[in-house]
């Protein structure tokens, strides 16, 4: 967290617990524009365009759906990887 030095961390570190199985992405296909919209790594843009193509060719199978598109530079791509899934 931007601010935060090491000795704040060490201090706040036991309050915090970090579930990794509650942890899931966010399933591209099927969320609405104004969810998409809610991520901080979507733009507006970029949701309007992940909701026309969905409309346009069906599901959406990965990432060469979106890397031509200019909305999506290979820096989003590797920033999204993360957080959204094509099943």
């Amino acid at each position: 967290v931007y601010g935060i030095d090491d000795e704040r961390y060490t201090a706040l570190l036991p309050w915090f617990i970090s579930d990794t199985a509650l942890i899931h992405k966010l399933p591209i296909n099927s969320l609405c524009e104004d969810s998409l919209r809610r991520h901080p790594y979507i733009s507006y843009q970029q949701a309007k365009i992940i909701v026309r193509l969905r409309k346009q060719k069906g599901r959406l199978s990965g990432w060469e759906n979106l890397h031509l598109l200019e909305e999506f530079s290979e820096k989003d791509q590797q920033k999204l990887m993360y957080y959204l899934s094509f099943e």
